[in-house]
């Protein structure tokens, strides 16, 4: 036990034990790499529209680099296609619950083989939405569902 003498701001280790803490709480999903599309057709599929954004092209090798796990696992999943449908399981496709405390984020998870439409039906949207991509299980963990009865 460590003690404090005198002073109303209380123990330096016990400042330091409350800031780490504080530290340990959820971090938010940081990105790794962003990309836009003005237009995306409401009948295409979540996975045809990524699929756009990993085609070589001017301006693309930093982006690309970026996406290099998600590149990979595209990759081996278009080689074992028929053979191990597990890989393509990995991946997440997330859209943030619009109408949630800040301190409370939710999402939706969506179907990589489903159309726009059909992923966004019944879903509050504000203007654009901003779909989320986890490429491990692990990279998961950053994106809380919305509870079944909400």
């Amino acid at each position: 036990a460590t003690s404090c003498s005198g002073g109303s701001s209380g123990c330096s280790t016990d400042r330091a034990r409350r800031a780490t803490k504080r530290k340990k709480k959820k971090k938010k999903p940081t990105p790794v790499a962003r990309a836009e599309d003005a237009k995306v057709d409401e009948t295409a599929t979540i996975g045809s529209a990524l699929r756009a954004h990993f085609a070589p092209g001017p301006g693309n090798a930093a982006r690309l680099h970026k996406l290099r796990r998600f590149r990979s696992l595209q990759e081996r999943t278009n080689k074992n296609e028929n053979e191990n449908e597990n890989e393509t399981s990995s991946i997440g496709i997330f859209l943030a619950a619009e109408g949630r405390r800040a301190d409370d984020p939710r999402f939706h998870r969506l179907a990589l083989d489903a159309t726009l439409r059909e992923n966004l039906n019944g879903k509050r949207v504000l203007e654009f939405p901003t779909l989320h991509v986890a490429v491990l299980p692990e990279d998961q963990d950053a994106f809380p569902l919305v509870p079944e009865n909400e």
